[in-house]
C-alpha cells in the first residue's frame, strides 16, 4: 500500500458494540500490523453508555455532525459536511459499511476526486437497506463483499452485470483461543451470554427475557450475562423487572464493554445466544465459537452454513425460544456435552479461515480495488433517501416503542404482524 492511500473504515454508529464495528476494528488492527495505513471515521455514538476506544491502536477521526448518517431527515447540506471530512482522508479506499449518508458522501466526493479514492461495498447483513444502498450507489463501488452465500446470491440477482465484482467471504478472520478451557460443573449454573446491540428490531432482545422466563419455569439453573448498548436497553431493563424475582436475579446487564474484554467474557460462558430475525454472518457467533462457547442461534443468513445441529451448536427457527430453552435445559443435565460441542465449535471456526489468510485476502482486495479504473458519480443528483412505506411504518413503530413510557407499544407487534405482515411490522 505504501503511502499512496489508506483504508478508511466508516463507523456510522461509532464504537457501539456490534459485529460491523468489531470487524472494522479487528481487521484494521491486523492490516496496520502488516504495515498498511488505516483510519477509522467515527460518526455517532447514540446509544453507547461508556464506550472507550482505549484499546484501539488505530488512527481515529471524529466526523462531528448532529445527525446520524442514516437519519431520515438527512439533507444534501448534511452530506456535504461528511464530504468535507472524508476529503481530508484522501487518498483512500473507503469502506462505508452501511448507511445512506456514508455512501452518498462517497458519491459526492467522487465528483471532484475520483482518482484519489476507491470504494468497497460490504453487505454485512441480509437486510433490504443494505441491498438498496449497494444497488443505488453501485456506479461508484469497485468491489462488493458479501458475508454469506445467501447474500452473495441475492446481490448477483440484483446486479447481474457486476457479478464478477461480487466476492463471498464470511468474517472468518477470528483468532482462535487455543488455551484449555473449562465449563460449568453440574452443581453450578449454566453460563449464557449475549453480546451485541440492544435493539428489538433485528436482534429481538425481548426473546432473551422470554428465554430466561422459560428456563426459570423449567427450573433450569442458569445465569444470563448481556453485554452491549442500544436504543432499546431501557426496554430490556423494563422487561427484566417484570420477571419473577427468581428469574430476574439470574440476568445481569453489563452495558458497553471494551472490545478486547469480550474474549474473557466468552471464555467464562458455556453458551452464546443469538435470537436475531436476520443477520449476515454473525461475528459474535464466530467469536464465541473461537473461544469454545457453544452457539445456540436462530436459522438466519450465515448460521445454517456453519452450525451443524448437535455437532458444533444448535439452530432454531426465529422465535422458537421454547425449543431453545428445552435444549439449554437438556445441556444443563448433560454437562459433558459442552466440552465436545465447544471443541467442535472452535475447530469449525479454525477450519474456515485463519486470521492471516483473511487479512492477506483483504489486502489483495484493497490493492485490486486501487488498481481499478476510477469511478465517479454520473447522475445529476443523489438518489433520495430510501424510505418505502413499509420501512417507514416499521422503523417508526420501533423508534416510538423504544422511548421511555411507550414500551407498551411493543405489545402490539405480534397482533400488527398478523394483520399487516412482517414486511410492515
Amino acid at each position: 500500500m505504501g503511502d499512496r492511500y489508506q483504508a478508511a473504515f466508516i463507523l456510522p454508529n461509532g464504537f457501539t458494540l456490534g459485529g460491523t464495528t468489531t470487524w472494522s476494528l479487528e481487521l484494521g488492527t491486523q492490516l496496520q500490523a502488516k504495515g498498511e495505513r488505516v483510519v477509522l471515521i467515527n460518526h455517532c455514538q447514540d446509544f453507547a453508555e461508556a464506550v472507550t476506544a482505549s484499546s484501539v491502536n488505530l488512527d481515529i477521526t471524529a466526523c462531528v455532525h448532529p445527525l446520524h448518517p442514516n437519519n431520515w431527515f438527512l439533507r444534501k447540506s448534511d452530506v456535504e459536511t461528511y464530504v468535507a471530512h472524508y476529503q481530508t482522508m484522501l487518498p483512500a479506499v473507503f469502506i462505508p459499511n452501511y448507511s445512506y449518508g456514508a455512501y452518498a458522501a462517497c458519491a459526492m466526493l467522487s465528483l471532484n476526486h475520483p482518482d484519489e479514492m476507491r470504494v468497497i461495498g460490504v453487505a454485512h447483513t441480509d437486510m433490504e437497506d443494505y441491498y438498496h444502498w449497494l444497488v443505488e450507489f453501485e456506479s461508484i463501488i469497485h468491489l462488493f463483499i458479501a458475508v454469506s452465500r445467501e447474500i452473495g446470491d441475492r446481490l448477483k440477482v440484483l446486479l447481474p452485470h457486476r457479478a464478477s465484482d461480487i466476492m463471498v467471504k464470511p468474517h472468518a478472520f477470528i483468532s482462535i483461543d487455543d488455551q484449555p478451557r473449562t465449563y460449568s460443573s453440574p452443581d453450578a449454573p449454566l453460563r449464557l451470554l449475549y453480546g451485541g446491540r440492544l435493539t428489538e428490531r433485528q436482534k429481538r432482545i425481548s426473546d432473551l427475557v422470554g428465554l430466561a422466563a422459560l428456563l426459570n419455569r423449567q427450573q433450569t439453573d442458569f445465569l444470563l450475562d448481556i453485554y452491549g448498548a442500544g436504543r432499546d436497553q431501557g426496554y430490556l431493563r423494563s422487561l427484566i423487572t417484570k420477571l419473577p424475582e427468581a428469574a430476574a436475579q439470574r440476568i445481569t446487564c453489563h452495558g458497553q464493554v471494551d472490545f478486547d474484554e469480550m474474549g474473557s467474557c466468552y471464555r467464562k460462558a458455556d453458551l452464546s445466544i443469538l435470537v436475531s430475525e436476520y443477520e449476515g454472518t454473525s461475528i459474535s457467533m464466530l467469536e464465541s465459537m473461537a473461544h469454545g462457547c457453544v452457539p445456540l442461534v436462530t436459522r438466519v443468513s450465515g448460521t445454517a452454513e456453519i452450525i451443524d445441529n448437535g455437532v458444533n451448536g444448535y439452530c432454531f427457527e426465529v422465535g422458537e425460544i421454547s425449543a431453545m430453552s428445552q435444549t439449554i435445559t437438556n445441556l444443563g443435565k448433560s454437562r459433558q456435552e459442552l466440552s465436545r460441542l465447544g471443541a467442535n465449535a472452535r475447530q469449525t471456526v479454525g477450519e474456515m479461515s485463519g486470521t492471516s489468510d483473511y487479512v492477506s485476502w483483504f489486502r489483495d482486495c484493497l490493492e485490486q480495488t486501487w488498481q481499478n479504473t476510477p469511478r465517479s458519480w454520473q447522475k445529476k443528483r443523489l438518489p433520495a433517501f430510501y424510505l418505502p412505506l413499509r420501512s417507514f411504518l416499521k422503523e417508526s413503530g420501533y423508534t416510538l416503542a423504544s422511548k421511555t413510557g411507550l414500551h407498551w407499544l411493543y405489545a402490539l407487534k405480534q397482533p400488527a404482524r398478523r394483520l399487516l405482515g412482517s414486511r410492515y411490522v
